[in-house]
């Protein structure tokens, strides 16, 4: 399970900043390795693309309180095969212990990179909204919220992380973040991290919706990308979340303690 941290009332996206380091290069070794594992990705599912992906290598904050992360630009190949790399843990275990190891393999940097995503959970009058991911998706039958990590469209923007979450919502659920009708408010209440991807960091977007259920079903369905295979509606009654938390429900691994933190349970 992952862990959600509460912050503060009021928290912007213009409170997070993201600064490029570099291009992450990799040796040819590595490289090899990369290429092999993502020819077997793909061979799995064509549908793979690859795309940009920044990588965090450091987080802290400024001198005006903003919250900064600063990343390498890399692939979504790269990513694939880090996500397998990491979970090695009896290796990960040594090359922890032995510093000189992890310099003779040229890993030092890659065993520290994590994430960074920016996800939205809807929140209407009597519902907070998610949904359950697509076949395809890296957490296909899952439910979860709006969302992903960082991409070069993205990190062109003025403020990267409200691009991730303006853009996110339009082509997952057909929500305009900037029309009133769509979303009234929104804070950047919570931080994740989740235990199964390193430190993988979530800023977890709770946005108020004047929509009704049926119009924001009506809205994925015209807009959807794949990415969802169904929506789920989830009551804002406390029984109804212990239900949810009670169930072997596959789920986002933040969901749980997220909801633990909104109903106090």
């Amino acid at each position: 399970m992952g862990d959600v941290e509460k912050l503060a009332a009021g928290t912007t996206l213009d409170q997070f900043k993201v600064e490029v380091i570099s291009d992450l290069h990799l040796s040819r070794f590595w490289q090899l390795l990369v290429l092999c594992n993502w020819l077997k990705e793909t061979r799995k599912n064509d549908s793979l693309v690859d795309n940009p992906v920044h990588f965090v290598d450091q987080e802290f904050t400024d001198d005006q309180q903003n919250r900064v992360y600063r990343v390498y630009r890399s692939t979504y190949s790269v990513f694939k095969f880090l996500l397998k790399f990491q979970s090695l843990k009896k290796i990960n275990k040594w090359l922890q212990k032995y510093e000189w190891l992890q310099k003779l393999m040229g890993v030092e940097t890659l065993l520290k990179l994590y994430l960074v995503n920016v996800v939205t959970v809807l929140e209407g009058e009597d519902f907070l909204f998610f949904a359950v991911s697509g076949p395809k998706n890296q957490h296909a039958g899952e439910i979860g919220p709006v969302g992903g990590m960082l991409d070069h469209e993205n990190m062109a923007a003025p403020n990267p992380f409200y691009s991730n979450y303006s853009k996110e919502l339009e082509e997952e659920a057909g929500v305009n973040a900037d029309n009133p009708e769509h979303i009234s408010s929104y804070s950047v209440a919570y931080l994740g991290r989740r235990a199964s991807e390193n430190e993988s960091v979530e800023l977890i977007v709770l946005a108020q919706t004047p929509l009704s259920q049926d119009q924001l079903e009506d809205l994925v369905k015209k807009s959807s990308d794949g990415e969802f295979s169904e929506v789920k509606f989830l009551t804002k009654k406390t029984e109804d979340v212990e239900e949810l938390l009670r169930s072997n429900t596959p789920r986002w691994e933040n969901l749980n303690p997220l909801l633990q933190k909104m109903f106090g349970l």
